[in-house]
């Protein structure tokens, strides 16, 4: 357990810091969740501009890496290519 302030701070912006990554992870995963459950080209195209969305700002909240990010850009965008 924290024995100074200066770790107990810590240790509290560490909680704070977790809970709002553990968010941003949330709502990326549904939103990658609800596309890949299309079935529909058009319903998936609606889809995808807010998919990426929330993937480039996830990576820019440095919840995932940069070039994880460019490779769901890549899949998802490639997924919804291939539906009819």
């Amino acid at each position: 357990m924290a024995q100074h302030k200066q770790s107990e701070k810590r240790a509290r912006q560490a909680q704070k810091i977790q809970a709002n990554k553990k968010s941003f992870k949330t709502v990326l995963v549904k939103a990658v969740r609800d596309l890949k459950a299309q079935t529909k080209k058009k319903e998936a195209l609606a889809l995808l501009p807010n998919t990426i969305a929330t993937v480039d700002k996830s990576a820019s909240h440095n919840i995932i890496h940069r070039k994880k990010a460019a490779r769901y850009k890549s899949r998802l965008t490639r997924f919804v290519n291939t539906l009819k």
